[in-house]
Parts: C-alpha cells; structure tokens; sequence
C-alpha cells in the first residue's frame, strides 16, 4: 500500500511525527531529503522504484535477511521501522544509518502515523491552515458542553496560546483571569479605541484585544477578551485567530445564557400568575408542588413583593425600566440564595420570595441599580391562595407610599395604620366602590375634596389646613360645612368623621381620585391668590348656609 501527495522534507514529517520517532545518528543533512510519498514494504516485497518515497516497514526486524533485504540496496532510501530489540539488529541498523535516512518508531508510535505524518507534511498552506483551525475551533468549542464555560474556555485559551487571558467588561472590570496582569495599563491602551480588534504593545507587554458584541444592544459591547504575554514574538497570526474564535463563543455562551434566562423566567412568571389569580379555592396541591419544584415552599417565611419606579416613565421607556428593575431584583435575590419567582404585571415588578420582612427590606434597600423604586411587601404566605392576599397587600402598601409622599421607600403589611389594613382585609375594591357611591355628591367638586383633604392632613386644624390650601380659615369652614350638607354627616362627630375618612383613604388608594393639583400647583408657583379677608365677628363653628359678617361665600 502506497500514500502519493505532494513533496516535503524528511524534517517536516518528523516535525509532524513529534516525539513518536526520532532520525537514527541525527544527521542533520538527512532534513532536507525529499519524501515525495509513503509506502508499506513487506519482506517479501521489493523496494518501490522511486527512491524518495519513504519505505514504512511495520513488522518487527527480528532477522538480518529482512534487515538485508531493507538496507543493502545501492541507492539511498528514507526508511521508517520500529525500534530494533536484537542487539546485532542494532548495530547493523546503526551501520547502514550512514547510506540511509533511518527513522526508528520510538514507543507509541505506529506506522499509520507516518503514513498520516507524510500525508499532512506534505499538504498545501492552505489545507494545512484550514486543518489547523479546524482542530482550533473544536478544542474550543468542547468549553461550551463545560458547566462553567468561560472558565473552561479561558483555561484552554490558556493552554493554545501560552499566554495570560483576561476577560474585562465594558467598564475594565475583571470578569475573569487566568493570571495577574496590569489591569490599567492595559485597559488605558485598549479602551482609546472603538476598533473591533487591536494588538497590544506597551511597556514590555505584548498581545491581542478583540472586542465582545452584545445582541441585544448593538450600539453597545459587553467588553473585551484580552491574550498577553511578555515574551516576543507575540501575538502570532494563530494567536490571534484563536482569541477571535474564543470571543465569538463568549458572545455565544451570552446570547444562549440571556435566553435561557428567559425562558426559566417566563415558566416562572406563569406559576406565579397562577398562583396570583388562584380564586377562591384556599389551596391546590398541584400548584404547590409545582412551586415547591422551582424551589419555593411555604414551610418557610414567603411574601409577596411589589417593586414599582418612583419616577414617572415615558410609555415608551417604562417596559425597558421595568425590565432593568426586574433583571436587578433578581440578580440581588439570587445572589443572596432566596428562591423565588418573578415576573412584570401591571406596570410594577412583582416578586414572591422565600423569605420574612427583614431579610427582604434588607437586600432591596441595598440594591444598586438606575433604577429608584418603592416597595411594598404583603403578608406572611401560609397556603397558596395566600399569595394572592399578599400580593393585594404589596398593592396597597406601594399605593399608601405614593400617596403620602413620604421619604421612605419601603411598606409592610405589618407597618399598614388601622384603615388601610381594614382595607386590606376586607377588599380595597369593594371599599372603593363603597366609598364611591358615599362621595357621589362632592367627588366633582375639586375645592371640596382638596378642602377635605388638608383638614385630614393636618389632624383637622382648620388654621393650619387652610394656610397649605392658602386661603382664609373661614373659607375652609365654609367649604366643610358645604361638604356636611352634601353628605348628611357632621364633622365633629366621631363616627362621621371615620366614615368619611375612610372613603377618602379608599378612593386615594385606589386611584380613583384626581390628585392635588389645585393646592400643589398654587403652592409651587410662588404667586398665591390674595387672601380672603375677615372681618369681626366671623363665627369660629361651621357656618350655615347663611355667612356671618365678612365670611367670604365660595361656592364651590
């Protein structure tokens, strides 16, 4: 059996051999003769007629006429055999090393490497090179089947190239490194760029920077994959293809870890949306096990969170900020080992976690992020059918903070007064549609519901509510006493006073209320209205329909 490929050295194929054969008396002028092909020689073959081919002998030299038979002719050969175990075989062999190129197979080797040697020695650049990055790409490609792929695939870049491998994201921190290097000095040079590659030279250190794309925002880079090493020549052109290979599969293990994420939380936010609209059943133990699979159970503490941008959003932007608020809830959770699920519904982020008040308040109130939120926590989950109880109450608590325009940022059920836990209890709906029908005569009339407002505000004193209204303290008792007549009640008594407190807190909460702009518009200006004037003998009750000397008559 014979191999014909194009012609190469002796050295090249014992280049391709390595360490499996080695050239017997290291002649160096036997390098350079030409193999123009390979070809198995049995003993009772004769010898090929062309003299450079290389003649690959795979039985064992036990006997001096094969060894006669191989070696004894005229012309000079190049010869492969497997190392010789007789001692006078040996010499003989050693002897005739002055005549012929002698190869000897050293343990390990096999004559179908030579064959394969002579095969790949003797290919074009090209094929050579396709070969090579061929090899390169599957040997990095295997990183991708590791668990941790960027480690796996930083340590074989490593390996290939001989050099330190860094991988920086856009703002030069670490993600990643094989060994120490001078982070600033190096991302001073590359980061004076927006090229897509460079080579690094500066201050003894020498190497490759490509940059990593992102997807999913294409006029922004994830950072860079860095080869450097002190030694030269670096990079060569193979280190350089290798670093580029290393970074389309980063960017490729990104873009498959970002959908995979979103898939695991999209069947994630489909169980919580069924546990949330779980009614009226109290419990569903197909549910529970479902959940108690993605690792959330209720032997445990287990509350619902409501996460919603102090800032208003334009449409446009508010489902990319909800979206950054959500990506970065869940990297804190994560990151402090709570299970949970999580998912964006109306306008807010909606969370159920494995975890008390405490330990929730705690981690949000250190999470960093562009975007600012309030939070609203719901009760301590029991059954299932709990979580849509503590997802209301997380509603609610987001509601109260807006509404107050409090500095703090966080609510629990624990923390609701005693109206908005009545309302929390029985139903802020049914509350709401209550209160609605309790307001019917004063909710158009805006100088009214203001006028109401301040004086529940400020504990009702008339002087100070109306002061924040800016308008004379016996407009505001006129504008109460209009409020009396409009709801069969009287505002100093007790019971009263709770009924028409609470339907006003029912209708803030639940959004069915214009807000202050009237008052906060007049206090922001800077150019209040002139004040009315009293005169003497103003009365200090409630007026009647009647005004007292000097009491200015608002009909609103």
């Amino acid at each position: 059996m014979s191999s014909t490929t194009a012609e190469c050295t002796l050295g090249t194929v014992l280049g391709e051999l390595g360490s499996a054969a080695s050239l017997i008396g290291n002649s160096g002028a036997w390098l350079d003769r030409k193999v123009s092909g390979a070809v198995i020689w049995l003993a009772a073959d004769p010898l090929p007629v062309d003299t450079q081919q290389l003649v690959v002998c795979p039985e064992a030299l036990i006997d001096v006429a094969t060894v006669r038979a191989l070696l004894d002719g005229a012309e000079s050969r190049a010869v492969v055999v497997r190392a010789p175990t007789d001692q006078t075989i040996a010499e003989y062999i050693l002897d005739r090393s002055r005549t012929h190129a002698i190869v000897v197979l050293e343990q390990g080797g096999t004559p179908a490497d030579a064959i394969s040697a002579t095969e790949r020695a003797a290919q074009s650049v090209d094929e050579s090179v396709s070969r090579r990055l061929a090899s390169l790409q599957r040997t990095l490609s295997r990183a991708l089947a590791d668990r941790s792929t960027i480690e796996s695939l930083a340590s074989r870049l490593k390996k290939l190239c001989n050099a330190t491998i860094v991988l920086l994201d856009r703002n030069g921190d670490v993600l990643h490194a094989t060994g120490p290097v001078p982070l600033s000095l190096l991302f001073g040079e590359i980061s004076k760029t927006h090229s897509e590659s460079q080579i690094i030279d500066i201050d003894g250190w020498h190497g490759v920077a490509t940059r990593l794309e992102d997807f999913d925002e294409p006029d922004e880079h994830l950072g860079w994959l860095v080869a450097t090493s002190r030694r030269q020549p670096f990079p060569d052109p193979y280190v350089i293809s290798a670093v580029h290979m290393a970074a389309t599969l980063v960017e490729v293990d990104r873009r498959m870890t970002t959908i995979s994420r979103a898939q695991e939380r999209a069947i994630r936010a489909t169980v919580l949306e069924q546990i949330l609209a779980l009614r009226p059943i109290r419990d569903d133990p197909e549910l529970a096990g479902r959940l108690a699979g993605l690792g959330v159970t209720f032997t445990g503490a287990a509350r619902v969170v409501v996460l919603r941008p102090v800032r208003s959003t334009r449409k446009a932007r508010l489902a990319e900020t909800l979206e950054q608020l959500a990506a970065a809830t869940a990297a804190t959770l994560a990151a402090a080992s709570v299970s949970h699920l999580i998912t964006v519904r109306d306008n807010t982020v909606t969370v159920l976690a494995q975890a008390d008040t405490p330990e929730i308040a705690a981690l949000l109130s250190r999470q960093s992020g562009p975007v600012k939120f309030q939070c609203g926590i719901g009760r301590r989950i029991t059954v299932v059918a709990d979580a849509a109880d503590s997802y209301h109450d997380a509603q609610l608590a987001v509601q109260s903070l807006r509404r107050s325009g409090s500095q703090k940022t966080t609510m629990s059920y624990e923390d609701f007064d005693l109206a908005t836990a009545l309302f929390s209890d029985v139903g802020l709906d049914q509350m709401a549609a209550r209160a609605e029908v309790y307001f019917a005569g004063i909710r158009d009339r805006e100088a009214l519901i203001d006028g109401l407002r301040a004086y529940f505000d400020h504990g009702q004193n008339i002087i100070a509510a109306a002061a924040e209204l800016d308008i004379h303290h016996n407009s505001l008792r006129y504008r109460l006493s209009k409020i009396e007549e409009a709801l069969g009640v009287h505002l100093k008594d007790a019971g009263d006073i709770s009924s028409v407190y609470l339907a006003l807190t029912a209708l803030e909460l639940s959004g069915k209320l214009d807000a202050r702009t009237a008052r906060v518009t007049r206090r922001n200006s800077g150019h209040a209205r002139a004040a009315d004037i009293a005169a003497s003998g103003t009365p200090t009750d409630y007026p009647g329909t009647e005004a007292g000397p000097g009491v200015v008559m608002d009909d609103s």
